[in-house]
């Protein structure tokens, strides 16, 4: 017999947030952070991700721009483990308003590739990870209307990922195993009927059969056309093609709405995924938002998730996820609290607040409505853990009407409740274990119960979703017996789980304590740039910038804590040489740049990549003496320059040109006259930036450098 469905509301009023209704809860408060990085970046942002970009144990943050402001492309956050992220500069320059990112390990080579795009862009494109967090574009797939929702999936399951959904028609582009994808194949899955917006996706196994099936929910609000839209069901058949589902089933027959957001979800811990459907309502009798709760069979039953008071509310996005570690999921719906723009006559949202929705447990949720998270409006919303606790934080993204477009993170201070968190790594699967699904069995509470997750690609409106599996184990300190079904169809069992760690699930070969999410290397303070002349010298002690912190899980660490090797990227700009921690530097008889990067280690446990500039500058030509008064105007310049100078007798005069790296441009020699004399650089066919002179009169050199600007 099935739990009816239950649905109240709750005031909190005190500061230490008890519900009484059910001790079990113990909803943590949250603190709202509000300087940093993230917050003092203003935008148009529509989306967030969060994702291990370095490999260093971490979730950084990758924000998306929709364009209102200048320079509307992704914004990257590192993750610095002291409750700060830093912004990452000219992470990459998509070229258009960036609002559209899937992630996931293209080449199976360890690491999370990026696959970017946004409105107003000709092609996606396709960044390669190096391991340590830098991205190079490798590839481009050329389009003729952008997406919203391309998504990550290995649909042939030849252990590569797919993209799938790259055109309004549905279609797919495999990979070619190399990192890199095949001509695109229609598919016709998830289309965009004329005038009709796909505004959400969710991927899940709502069969039971071993692949991931999808749910897109349209609407026609969006762009004002009128149209009817209605949702659509897809049914994988396992051989890379899919069939609709049958339109007459509750789940697609009775969504005729405007539908912001769906999630594939096993709310009610039974095994199977249910689905939520997030509608914002303009009509007076348009449906509410709705729980269909899967009974077996791909059989449903409808439950109206959402009070009156809510209808005509601005609902935008919706996630899942433990919030206070009681071992069952809640919800957390977004809210624009704005005139709402794609509607005739711009009307106000009828709540101004996010929502947020505790699962009880026995297949109801208490609406919350005194509390941080529900004090607050956002276009989307992420949870993550980003100081790797073991509990959920929030991260709110707004967009330019809503706080001037800051964003913020909200820290849980987290309760008494167990948990643990999975990083799974396929072999035969998909290196980044998109389309499995993993069993927690336990008993929690004195109940035992079977909670249910899958690695899914998306997660919310326009958001990748988190590739690490989080359980709230609420009282119990142990999972009973850990199932993951991989991709690939091999299913691995762990029994005796030990709560309140990090794993790191290896398919077929094993289960590990995922010693990165709590050992790490703290990088403080950053090695500024250095700029110096030829023959000075400089020495750094790289423990004073370095630390290892140690977390309640520490490995065995043989010889020394850190070690490093560094990569010159210049040599005949500067010197540079290593001798344990001690890097020394010595400026070269090249003007120019040269970036140093250092690779860190701490065993075999976690390393990470730094890199600082060292410019090789201009000389002090103050006692040469076979010259003097040496100008450059103008300088900026916008399409050439003069040097100028005056010889003491007749010479040959030499001037050279480089770049910032130290490659020459130019080179002119002339025999000059005695007096005041001058060259003359064009530079109409470069770009702007920094460039060097180098100016040579018998055995004396001078170097300077030279702004080319528009």
């Amino acid at each position: 017999m099935k739990k009816l469905f239950l649905f109240t509301s709750i005031v909190i009023l005190t500061s230490t947030f008890i519900i009484p209704f059910y001790a079990k809860a113990q909803l943590p408060n949250f603190t709202k952070v509000d300087t940093g990085a993230i917050t003092i970046k203003p935008g148009g942002h529509v989306s967030s991700t969060c994702f291990d970009m370095d490999n260093d144990g971490d979730l950084d943050l990758l924000i998306n721009n929709y364009g209102v402001y200048a320079g509307g492309d992704f914004s990257v956050f590192k993750n610095e483990r002291n409750g700060l992220f830093e912004k990452i500069p000219n992470f990459v320059n998509n070229g258009a308003y960036g609002h559209l990112n899937s992630l996931g390990d293209f080449d199976n080579d360890g690491d999370l590739d990026l696959f970017a795009g946004g409105v107003g862009a000709s092609s996606l494109k396709i960044y390669s990870n190096d391991g340590y967090g830098n991205y190079q574009a490798n590839s481009t797939i050329g389009i003729s209307h952008f997406p919203l929702y391309p998504s990550l999936l290995d649909l042939n399951n030849d252990g590569f990922l797919d993209i799938i959904g790259i055109d309004r028609h549905g279609s797919i582009r495999y990979s070619d195993g190399n990192g890199g994808f095949l001509a695109g194949v229609y598919l016709g899955l998830l289309h965009e009927p004329q005038n009709i917006v796909l505004h959400g996706i969710s991927w899940g196994d709502c069969d039971n059969d071993g692949d991931f099936d999808a749910y897109g929910g349209y609407s026609s609000t969006l762009n004002g056309s009128g149209n009817l839209s209605k949702n659509a069901c897809f049914i994988n058949n396992g051989d890379g093609t899919f069939v609709k589902f049958d339109e007459t089933s509750v789940i697609v027959d009775d969504s005729t709405s405007e539908n912001a957001c769906v999630n594939w979800v096993d709310y009610d811990n039974d095994g199977d995924m249910d689905l939520y459907v997030l509608n914002f309502t303009l009509e007076a009798d348009g449906p509410l938002s709705a729980l269909y709760e899967n009974l077996g069979d791909m059989q449903f039953t409808k439950h109206v998730f959402e009070d009156e008071m809510y209808r005509n509310s601005f609902t935008n996005s919706s996630v899942w996820g433990d919030l206070d570690n009681d071992a069952d999921i809640d919800l957390y719906v977004s809210v624009e609290n704005n005139p709402f723009p794609f509607v005739e006559g711009n009307p106000t949202s009828a709540t101004p607040y996010n929502l947020l929705f505790l699962n009880d447990g026995n297949g109801g949720f208490t609406n919350i409505l005194d509390h941080p998270l529900a004090i607050e409006d956002s276009h989307t919303a992420v949870m993550f853990d980003h100081d790797n606790d073991g509990d959920l934080d929030v991260l709110l993204t707004r967009y330019s009407w809503s706080n001037d477009g800051h964003c913020n993170l909200f820290v849980n201070e987290g309760n008494d409740n167990s948990w643990i968190v999975l990083t799974c790594e396929g072999t035969a699967s998909n290196r980044s274990a998109i389309g499995a699904r993993i069993y927690a069995k336990s008993l929690v509470n004195g109940k035992h119960i079977t909670q249910t997750r899958e690695i899914t690609p998306v997660n919310g409106h326009l958001s990748c979703a988190n590739l690490r599996v989080h359980f709230g184990l609420g009282d119990n300190d142990v999972v009973d017996t850990l199932i993951i079904r991989w991709p690939s169809g091999i299913v691995d069992t762990y029994l005796n789980v030990a709560a309140n760690q990090f794993y790191r699930a290896i398919e077929n070969e094993g289960l590990q304590i995922d010693f990165k999410a709590t050992n790490y290397i703290q990088y403080n303070p950053a090695i500024a740039n250095i700029e110096f002349e030829q023959g000075e010298t400089s020495t750094i002690d790289l423990k004073d910038h370095y630390q290892f912190i140690m977390g309640d899980t520490v490995p065995e660490i043989n010889g020394d804590t850190l070690t490093f090797e560094i990569i010159n990227e210049n040599p005949n700009i500067v010197a540079a040489s290593l001798n344990e921690n001690n890097l020394t530097l010595e400026a070269g008889d090249t003007i120019g740049d040269s970036k140093i990067k250092i690779i860190v280690s701490a065993g075999s446990i976690t390393e990470r990549m730094d890199s600082f500039t060292v410019t090789r500058g201009t000389d002090d030509i103050s006692e040469y003496n076979n010259w003097q008064s040496v100008m450059i105007f103008p300088n900026p310049f916008t399409t050439s320059t003069t040097i100028v100078y005056e010889l003491q007798q007749p010479e040959n005069v030499s001037l050279s040109v480089y770049n910032h790296l130290g490659q020459l441009l130019y080179q002119t020699q002339e025999n000059q006259p005695q007096g005041k004399q001058q060259l003359q650089w064009n530079a109409e066919r470069y770009a702007e930036g920094v460039y060097y002179y180098r100016l040579q009169v018998c055995n004396e050199v001078a170097n300077g450098k030279m702004v080319k600007v528009r």
